[in-house]
């Protein structure tokens, strides 16, 4: 990376190293997101609006540049688009970015010196669950993961797609909306950020989850199953004895001939055990996907609070009104059998 400052414009000649050595340069246009680079530990993320120079100078359409530390042991985002268009299955080319060229970044100057750009074992936060017991809402599960820290060194990763797309940050609530139509109507929408993509079969090897906590559905996060059809159990297997029947076997054990007395009861009792139930192993499925959206609609619902409308008068100045109004809100989104969504249920 290069900075250049030019006719009163500040710029970065970026070079991109594909994994078959092949060098492109690109040159900022424009910066589209740098909030992955503000924290002190992350993985540092910057996407810029670019265009690829030949002989210094632009050359062809923008692209998107994006740039960012990720784990060495991960597979590289532009290898699993690579991966998932190799499935020959067509309809997918529609939903994907275009990638262009990847690669991790060599350092050193010269070729002949040149190495891949990496880290120090930098402390990778990775969550151990405390309890598995019930189901917390995304604040209380949040509280009660711990960090366990580890050792893991990331390289520094470049990766341009040909699709140039625009922040929703920069869109008005009514272009949003606007936007959301155009994708419903024509499917116009792209998947990217595909690097925690996970190949899911029979086979695959459960990983550790990663998300954010406030927003993984609670059965991602105890990684077991709680929402279970239940099936009543069969009480002719139980093998349990209340006090009275316990007190009296042992009374008759202390008599002659009690324990051959008790002997066929205790092997019938013994013998109609319940086989051990064996448990499914706990795997995603996309439901978890949607209790994700679910938490933050409900994040954003509770943990933001309107502070001012033009021309209106905001009710209840002090905390305990503003919660109190939060409340009735929520419970005429959830806990009002009048709106329509919840009719059915109610009338059950």
């Amino acid at each position: 990376m290069e900075a250049r400052y030019n006719e009163g414009l500040f710029y970065y000649d970026i070079t991109v190293r594909s994994s078959d050595g092949e060098k492109f340069v690109y040159r900022t246009l424009d910066k589209i997101s740098e909030s992955g680079a503000a924290m002190i530990l992350g993985r540092g993320t910057r996407v810029w609006k670019a265009i690829e120079t030949k002989s210094g100078e632009p050359h062809g359409e923008p692209v998107v540049l994006k740039e960012s530390w990720v784990d060495t042991d991960r597979m590289r985002e532009g290898a699993v688009h690579q991966a998932i268009r190799d499935t020959n299955y067509s309809e997918l080319d529609r939903w994907l970015l275009t990638v262009q060229c990847h690669g991790d970044v060599f350092i050193g100057g010269n070729t002949e010196n040149e190495q891949v750009d990496l880290t120090l074992a930098i402390i990778k936060h990775s969550y151990t669950r405390q309890s598995r017991y019930g189901t917390r809402s995304a604040a209380v599960l949040e509280h009660e993961m711990v960090y366990n820290p580890q050792p893991h060194p990331r390289v520094h990763y470049r990766i341009v797609f040909k699709e140039v797309c625009k922040p929703m940050r920069g869109l008005s609530l009514e272009g949003i909306y606007l936007a959301l139509g155009e994708i419903y109507a024509n499917g116009n929408a792209r998947l990217t950020d595909l690097e925690y993509a996970k190949k899911l079969n029979d086979d695959s090897v459960r990983e550790e989850y990663i998300g954010t906590a406030n927003f993984i559905a609670a059965e991602v996060a105890d990684q077991c199953y709680h929402y279970r059809l239940h099936v009543a159990s069969d009480r002719s297997y139980s093998t349990e004895m209340d006090s009275d029947d316990l007190y009296t076997m042992v009374l008759n054990f202390r008599k002659p001939g009690g324990a051959e007395q008790y002997k066929d009861k205790l092997s019938s009792r013994l013998s109609r055990v319940r086989p051990k139930k064996v448990e499914a192993p706990f795997r995603y499925n996309p439901l978890h996907d949607l209790e994700s959206l679910w938490w933050v609609a409900v994040y954003h619902l509770f943990k933001r609070e309107v502070v001012s409308i033009p021309g209106e008068i905001i009710i209840g100045e002090n905390e305990l009104a503003r919660r109190e109004e939060q409340r009735i809100c929520a419970g005429e989104l959830f806990c009002n059998k009048n709106w329509s969504l919840f009719t059915n249920v109610f009338n059950r």
